[in-house]
């Protein structure tokens, strides 16, 4: 049985497609390559839990996506990656949404954490 249900953002298709396959086997997960593409799916499905690239090429930035999922959920949770290393300022930001921050390379186990969405 699956444990919830997550949404993984990262504008480069294969990272979300990697993280995704390291959480199949314990969520459903959905992916967006854009904060837009993201919105949209968060406005139409329920998540338990985000993984969000703190860059994200296009439109609106991941720290801007999670500022305006907040205003509909305040206690989704979050999880900030990023392969680059970002500012005190940023990753306050992250901890501001409620987030946490965490660096790429990332696995499944560590999402899980992040989350506190053990697998069983």
């Amino acid at each position: 049985m699956k444990k919830g249900r997550i949404l993984v953002v990262d504008d480069l298709a294969e990272v979300a497609g990697s993280v995704r396959d390291e959480l199949t086997l314990d969520f459903d997960v959905d992916t967006a390559t854009s904060g837009t593409e993201a919105l949209h799916c968060f406005m139409t499905n329920r998540y338990d839990g985000l993984v969000v690239d703190v860059q994200l090429d296009a439109g609106i930035s991941g720290l801007e996506l999670v500022a305006r999922i907040r205003e509909t959920d305040p206690i989704v949770k979050v999880v900030f990656f990023s392969a680059t290393e970002y500012s005190e300022d940023i990753r306050r930001r992250a901890l501001d949404l409620g987030a946490t921050f965490c660096e790429k390379p990332v696995t499944g186990d560590t999402i899980r954490a992040y989350l506190g969405m053990q697998a069983s």
